[in-house]
């Protein structure tokens, strides 16, 4: 007896069952080259300028081979056939399996990245090192790296160089970072360590108050060191600790102080903070301008000067016009 012979898969099946296999498989691949193609056309990006050009490939390998290959440059309007040429040169050294345009509007115009596979990804970021005050949450913001988002070799240096600056004007002026990168290469993840020396903290110098006269001045730098201050932790005078919250807050009671003398819209700004190493203090220049003198009076009944100022919207808007004078009247007829 002759052992039993494999019988072709066609022989089995019913052709029409076949045919239908093989158009669902068709249907599954064109499915998902849809899923992978690039847009149609970029045609509402042509003109505007485009700001970064980005790479973004694999942490262990260098985009300085690939930059060549990318037609479209900084500075320069936004070209779709160059955009299209980049990815084309790109895919022709057969060393990414994909290859990807993603186009970032900013203020500054438009961000550029090439992301082909295989790439990698922030993981997560890391801060050892930081001062206990500030939340995770805060040096995250500062760093400005989002997690999940495409790595490119420059997020590195633009990350130590904002946090640098961050920890600056939180009165650390000495502070360094030291960045370092761990990458997970079988889930292709780059998880981001920046080590920070903070050094000390530094405290308030001379208080230099720009845009009034010496009088007032010295009026506003009394006030700031009045018990009333004091009581609302708004004070701020030489030998404090240097704290961004602490010169927020008193640059909000200079602007009641002014207003309290009938001021409309001052505004009150840090100019610059000039840090001695030697004495570890900084010595803040505070611009003011105090804004013009508005006189309210209400004649033919009392009103509080604290009524006056909730019934009549322009310390509410800080602007003076016709509309606002005219409202002004009718919540005092309602008052």
């Amino acid at each position: 007896m002759k052992p039993a012979q494999a019988l072709p898969l066609r022989s089995v099946l019913p052709s029409t069952f076949v045919g239908s296999i093989f158009l669902i498989f068709f249907l599954l691949v064109g499915v998902a080259r849809a899923q992978d193609a690039q847009p149609d056309t970029y045609a509402g990006f042509n003109g505007k300028n485009v700001s970064h050009v980005e790479i973004s490939v694999g942490s262990t390998v260098s985009t300085d081979a690939f930059r060549p290959l990318i037609t479209q440059k900084e500075n320069a309007p936004f070209s779709e056939a160059d955009v299209r040429a980049s990815i084309a040169a790109l895919e022709a050294t057969h060393q990414f399996s994909k290859v990807q345009v993603k186009v970032v509007p900013e203020q500054a115009g438009l961000d550029v990245q090439f992301i082909v596979a295989p790439s990698y990804y922030v993981g997560i970021a890391t801060f050892p090192g930081a001062p206990g005050a500030f939340a995770y949450t805060r040096l995250l913001q500062a760093v400005n790296i989002p997690e999940e988002s495409p790595f490119f070799e420059d997020l590195i240096p633009q990350g130590q160089k904002a946090l640098e600056q961050f920890l600056k004007t939180q009165g650390y002026f000495t502070a360094t970072v030291t960045p370092e990168v761990e990458k997970d290469e079988s889930h292709k993840i780059v998880n981001l360590v920046f080590q920070i020396h903070s050094g000390p903290l530094a405290k308030v110098g001379n208080i230099n108050l720009q845009g009034v006269s010496s009088a007032e001045a010295n009026n506003i730098r009394n006030s700031l060191h009045s018990i009333w201050a004091r009581i609302k932790r708004d004070s701020l005078k030489p030998g404090q600790k240097f704290s961004q919250a602490r010169i927020s807050k008193a640059h909000e009671y200079i602007r009641g102080h002014l207003r309290n003398q009938e001021r409309l819209a001052p505004v009150v700004r840090l100019a610059a903070a000039e840090y001695n190493p030697k004495t570890n203090r900084a010595d803040l220049s505070i611009e003011v301008n105090p804004g013009p003198i508005v006189s309210i009076k209400v004649e033919g009944a009392h009103a509080s000067k604290g009524t006056i100022r909730k019934q009549v919207p322009i310390y509410e808007e800080d602007s003076v016009d016709r509309d606002l004078v005219d409202e002004g009247e009718r919540n005092l007829q309602s008052y």
